[in-house]
């Protein structure tokens, strides 16, 4: 073998090294590039939040007697005659919500 076709074969072969290099390199790339991508997320279903229950007759009673105990017996009563009612019985359940409002702010 001449010294020029050892040295044709030598730089054929670089060549092909070169090639794969050339061909690892972009694979990586695309690799790398893809992770950056955003990848659509499914779409979730929002979480319901928890419907929070009406209060019962017996929570608002519970929660004025202790406003009583603590000295608001006059204004628990002034609240509930604002509301058209002389007693906490008479108050109808969809009431509730706004008379326990109202007596969270006499604290």
């Amino acid at each position: 073998m001449s010294k020029m076709s050892k040295l044709d074969s030598i730089l054929k072969e670089a060549e092909e090294h070169a090639q794969a290099l050339v061909s690892c390199i972009n694979e990586i790339r695309e690799l790398y590039s893809g992770a950056n991508e955003v990848t659509p997320k499914k779409e979730s279903k929002p979480t319901p939040e928890p419907e929070e229950k009406p209060p019962t007759l017996e929570e608002v009673r519970a929660y004025l007697a202790e406003l009583a105990r603590n000295g608001h017996t006059k204004e628990i009563q002034a609240m509930l005659l604002r509301h058209g009612y002389k007693k906490i019985s008479e108050v109808p359940a969809t009431e509730y919500p706004a008379i326990l409002e109202e007596a969270r702010s006499l604290e």
